[in-house]
């Protein structure tokens, strides 16, 4: 897999750069400013035109005194507000009056009178409301003696408001505060602190990097489940981090309701949903190689149309010891302690396709910019043992804690929340439905990302039965879209375009070789000399193979994923052009019953999800149906639904090469396409003949094959598995003089 160049930073002249409204609420993670793409352009490798930025961190808090001066003016300015919409209201009302007086001194008609004393009411009205809620301002902000003569003030509208602006120049700064953001700087200085040994850690924590390295690292092993970090400089030439934004909403966010009011509120999903359970396996699995400890509820995204999952929030990641070392001192993080126990097998081929040594290279070679703290030599060899260990545990032959499947499902779904119920128990004591102290759940060790997320919709059904006004659900189709710009878009549609071209060529290649060295000649067998011989020929370009499979693969997710985001005017047009489908828009299942879903405005006790149909499942919240005995165990049929698959004795490197001149080889990795079968209308040797008539069939490739799920017979001697399946071999009448030269590409 081929290494990822590093972006060059965004400069300032690409982008305006405001304070971010949303900071620490709606937005992608609590970051500080706002960015938006100049002159149509973009912002991330997808076509972005917003992202979010912070600057470098410090034990004081953030190292450039004008972010703090912009936090401050924005709270100022969001204190003001009412004064200044009060003052506004004010002077529209004595226009309104001037120009009644007028319209009485022109003697105009009745009915002008009576449209010009209509507003006039209206106006005062509007003037009283905000008065009422200046006034209440102004006395939230002074002792209670003082509260008679705020309302003796309010004789005259425009003292008040004179008054409240008066006294929010100074307490604008202590709400800032009061609203969190000390106490997230509070928290991230201790958060970041678990990261390193004790006393070792840089003023920055080298948090920039961290994230960018975050991304980096998905970029490698083609996972496609984190935002895209990037550095950046500001106009005074001071580095940024730079997160492009996502698709989708938090797990968990604030959102304020059709009734006005701003609750922290659940993510309307189902979790059985096979995209949702893989894309929390894939971010879990990603997250224990990068080392996050601080993947919450909210910086999973989910996207409202594909319901891909994407972390966020990156930069709590490569500490500077091992992962059990750092849990033994840190205790309380938020990270799931234990290697994924839940793993899709075509994640699997990606893990078992990375190289350690590329993964150091990436971090080694991660160019940071002047004054950020790169990744230490700690961060780096840490991550590449925990990707090492994924490896080791995916080729154990038998007992890996990691079950690996084809496709995640309904029966998936129950198992993992029987094990997160499980812990709840060993914990509590008692099962998690029968829970109804908040803080008891906070206990409860978390078994998966899954589970998480099941822990966090029982704590939020909690809330929302004791605490209505302050606890609601969110609907998905409230998610954010993301902005993109069209011209970049089409322009980076037939840059991928390209390289799959170039890629597709390279794997024809690769396939024709190895379906050659199926049956090698003469000639085949002396180029295989600079491989060790014909098996180590196999082996090598059957890594190459896999490596631009992956590749491949990995393209075409970003492929789909640009053609998803498209404008409307050009989707269809990149849609024909490229010749992809068009995805078909997924259910957006109810967390609830129809009838009791109440969407953040929710004003009673609601089930944070819908059983799904005919399931034996631990239901962990209240709802309309009596829920199952969390102790039942599932039954075999339960489990018929989620095949799981572990590799065969041996190992489970892809491709599967036996150490014969046999060829087996995953279907998936060689295709006999057109062009290779055209090239390979050869016909075999004497030799060949004999030799497919004594020799043992290979069956490595069949193991495979039956370990994910194929229903393959063995096959019989001498067969390839070049098409998807295992064929006959059908030898043809030999050549006169036996053996036959072939060009190699």
């Amino acid at each position: 897999m081929p290494i990822p160049n590093n972006n060059p930073p965004l400069e300032a002249d690409a982008f305006e750069m405001r304070d971010n409204p949303d900071a620490m609420k709606t937005g992608q993670a609590n970051e500080t400013f706002l960015l938006t793409a100049k002159n149509n352009g973009s912002l991330g490798t997808g076509a972005e035109k917003r992202a979010f930025a912070k600057y470098q961190y410090s034990e004081k808090g953030y190292l450039d005194s004008e972010t703090h001066a912009m936090a401050l003016a924005s709270a100022r300015d969001n204190a003001q507000r009412p004064a200044i919409r009060l003052n506004v209201a004010i002077n529209r009302l004595e226009l309104a009056q001037n120009n009644f007086q007028t319209l009485g001194q022109n003697e105009e008609s009745s009915e002008a009178r009576k449209e010009a004393e209509a507003k006039i009411t209206g106006l005062k009205q509007s003037v009283q409301e905000k008065l009422e809620i200046c006034v209440a301002a102004l006395k939230s902000k002074l002792p209670e003696d003082q509260h008679a003569g705020v309302d003796e003030m309010a004789r005259s509208p425009s003292n008040v408001a004179a008054a409240l602006l008066d006294t929010t120049v100074e307490l604008a700064a202590e709400a800032k505060v009061a609203s969190g953001k000390q106490k997230e700087l509070e928290s991230l200085y201790y958060k970041n602190l678990t990261l390193f040994p004790e006393g070792t850690a840089p003023p920055d924590r080298g948090l920039l990097a961290r994230a960018v390295a975050s991304s980096q690292v998905d970029r490698l092993l083609g996972m496609n489940v984190t935002a895209e970090e990037r550095f950046g400089t500001d106009s005074q030439k001071r580095p940024i981090g730079v997160s492009i934004q996502v698709d989708g909403v938090g797990i968990t966010s604030s959102y304020t309701g059709s009734d006005g009011i701003e609750r922290d509120c659940i993510l309307d999903i189902n979790l059985a949903d096979p995209a949702i359970q893989r894309g929390l396996s894939d971010l879990e699995t990603m997250d224990f190689i990068t080392g996050q400890i601080d993947r919450h509820c909210g910086n999973m995204f989910i996207d409202r149309d594909t319901k891909q999952v994407m972390g966020i929030d990156n930069d709590l990641a490569f500490p500077e010891m091992s992962r059990q070392a750092m849990l033994n001192k840190h205790g309380d993080t938020k990270c799931v302690a234990t290697m994924p126990r839940q793993i899709h097998a075509e994640t699997a081929r990606k893990l078992l396709a990375a190289d350690p040594k590329e993964l150091r290279t990436t971090l080694e070679n991660l160019a940071t910019p002047e004054g950020v703290t790169p990744l230490g030599k700690a961060a780096i060899k840490s991550a590449c043992n925990r990707l090492e260990q994924l490896q080791a545990e995916l080729r154990k032959p038998q007992g890996s804690q990691i079950e690996l499947v084809n496709e995640f499902n309904e029966a998936t779904y129950l198992a993992a929340v029987k094990v997160q119920n499980e812990a709840a128990r060993a914990e509590l004591d008692q099962d998690m439905a029968d829970v109804s102290n908040i803080k008891e759940l906070e206990r409860v060790p978390l078994t998966s990302y899954l589970g998480a997320v099941e822990v966090e919709m029982k704590k939020m059904g909690l809330g929302i039965k004791q605490a209505p006004d302050q606890n609601g659900i969110r609907h998905l189709a409230s998610a954010n879209i993301v902005a993109r710009e069209p011209v970049a878009l089409a322009a980076r549609v037939d840059q991928i375009q390209k390289e799959l071209a170039e890629l597709e060529t390279k794997q024809r290649g690769y396939q024709a070789r190895l379906l050659k060295l199926a049956h090698p000649v003469a000639r085949d067998r002396l180029q295989a000399m600079a491989h060790g011989g014909v098996s180590g020929a196999k082996k090598f370009f059957g890594s190459k193979a896999t490596a631009v499979k992956n590749e491949i693969d990995a393209k075409k997710v970003i492929l789909d994923k640009l053609l998803k985001g498209a404008p409307v005017e050009i989707k269809d047009q990149l849609y024909e052009k490229t010749g992809r489908p068009r995805p078909q828009v997924a259910e957006q299942k109810s967390v609830t019953p129809a009838k009791e879903a109440v969407i953040a405005e929710n004003k009673g006790p609601v089930q944070h999800r819908a059983a799904p149909a005919k399931l034996n499942q631990d239901n962990l919240a209240d709802g309309p149906d009596k829920p199952k005995d969390p102790k039942k165990k599932m039954s075999a049929k339960d489990n018929e639904a989620a095949p799981s698959v572990h590799f065969p004795e041996g190992g489970q490197d892809l491709p599967a090469i036996n150490d014969d001149d046999e060829l087996a080889v995953d279907a998936n990795v060689v295709e006999a396409t057109p062009e290779i079968k055209q090239d390979l209308k050869k016909k075999p040797s004497v030799a060949d003949i004999l030799k497919g008539a004594n020799s043992a069939p290979a069956l490595g490739g069949h193991r495979l094959g039956q370990a994910l799920g194929e229903d393959s017979p063995k096959p019989k001697a001498n067969t390839l598995r070049a098409s998807g399946s295992w064929q006959t071999a059908q030898p043809s009448p030999p050549k006169v003089g036996g053996g036959h030269s072939a060009s190699h590409p």
